[in-house]
């Protein structure tokens, strides 16, 4: 569970996931650079919460609109969520083009906070898109009125108290101290296999080739540090000669982002690692049923 909707997260995939990541209880932190929704974050901190609550946590992000939404949500929870009740209630398709119109005219890191999870629960697909002046231009997806949050931002608001969070480029996070035996999982933009309406912007800057080629550089200096890395992309082949060195699993996934519903189905993923993958023990509780 998260509090967005996010191009590319991962809550279909964390059954599968859950069994390749490795024993919580042998790294010392956690990293993750493209933050995203941070379906990833929350699962581990809600099932391996004795082992990661008390290590450092990393958590960053190009997108500082993003970013401080995340920080609002952890710190100022109380001021957030007048404000949400505000947009679900005025919830139509005028507001929501005048909120999305005039998302920058404010300096309030709080409604800043706010407009940017009402756009996100009802645009179309959450999809985050700036144009070429920076600004949010994604089209309304739903019109109808809609519960913009639920009671779970209260639990979110607390797995993220002691968490590090940050504004920058992925690369940065090889200036962390002493990262030996952290987890760093890296989730960037995708590869784009068929070339046809791939999305690729997060932030008003694409994410380029020499992005893409950083990413690889980047994980395989995690591997020298001796970091315990996982990393997410598109099943391809230019993607599987880049990391040929590792250990390659291949998941299926369900593609939702296509305004033509015919071109919505499943895709391949791989998920690229550093490390032989730990197959999580069922609990009691599951093995019974």
């Amino acid at each position: 569970m998260t509090f967005l909707k996010w191009i590319g997260g991962k809550s279909q995939l964390l059954p599968e996931l859950s069994e390749l990541f490795p024993d919580m209880n042998n790294i010392k932190g956690y990293i993750e650079p493209f933050l995203g929704g941070g379906s990833v974050f929350f699962y581990l901190m809600k099932n391996f919460n004795d082992s990661l609550s008390k290590k450092n946590i990393y958590l960053s992000d190009a997108n500082p609109e993003l970013i401080n939404c995340y920080k609002v949500v952890r710190d100022n929870l109380d001021g957030l969520l007048p404000l949400l009740e505000k947009h679900q209630e005025r919830h139509c398709e005028d507001y929501y083009y005048k909120v999305r119109d005039s998302y920058f005219s404010t300096s309030s890191h709080i409604e800043r906070a706010g407009a940017f999870i009402y756009l996100n629960k009802t645009c179309f697909n959450g999809l985050w898109r700036l144009n070429k002046d920076g600004r949010p231009n994604a089209a309304i997806g739903n019109k109808e009125k809609m519960d913009i949050y639920n009671k779970d931002i209260f639990g979110l608001s607390l797995l993220l108290k002691s968490v590090r969070l940050g504004t920058m480029s992925f690369e940065k996070i090889l200036d962390i101290k002493n990262i030996e035996d952290y987890l760093v999982y890296m989730d960037p933009p995708y590869y784009n296999v068929d070339k046809k309406g791939n999305f690729t912007r997060y932030t008003s800057d694409d994410f380029h080739i020499s992005k893409r080629l950083l990413v690889q550089k980047v994980f395989k200096e995690l591997d020298r540090l001796g970091c315990k890395v996982m990393l997410s992309n598109s099943d391809s082949p230019i993607i599987q000669k880049e990391f040929k060195d590792f250990n390659i699993k291949i998941l299926k996934a369900k593609r939702i982002v296509n305004s033509d519903g015919k071109n919505r189905g499943y895709v391949y993923e791989v998920v690229v690692m550093n490390y032989q993958e730990h197959k999580r023990q069922m609990t009691i509780e599951e093995a019974w049923g």
